[in-house]
């Protein structure tokens, strides 16, 4: 067992004296760490759907929708987007109709 006395066990010692004698309780910590600890991230994710899909746009699918929303939460600002890899991306990426 892991001794603790007068020292501050980092995370790494113990994980290796955990993995050993308890090898499947770890990835139930390592996803308890990942949860966010608020919900402020999927309520910008609420609003900027509900500013996408509007009364105007009902007809939307939901995979435009989806890559809408990608976009609009994973995307640089326009200040730091550089589109020169995605106009060349287009220019090159097959025949389109004019």
């Amino acid at each position: 067992m892991f001794n603790f006395s007068n020292k501050l066990a980092d995370w790494i010692s113990v994980n290796d004296v955990m993995a050993q004698k308890f090898p499947n309780i770890l990835p139930v910590i390592y996803l308890i760490l990942s949860i966010s600890p608020s919900s402020a991230e999927a309520e910008r994710g609420f609003s900027q759907l509900k500013l996408l899909k509007t009364r105007l746009r009902t007809r939307m699918t939901q995979p435009v929708l989806n890559n809408l929303l990608c976009i609009k939460l994973e995307a640089p600002d326009v200040e730091h987007f550089d589109p020169i890899d995605g106009v060349h991306n287009w220019n090159t990426s097959g025949i389109r109709m004019r």
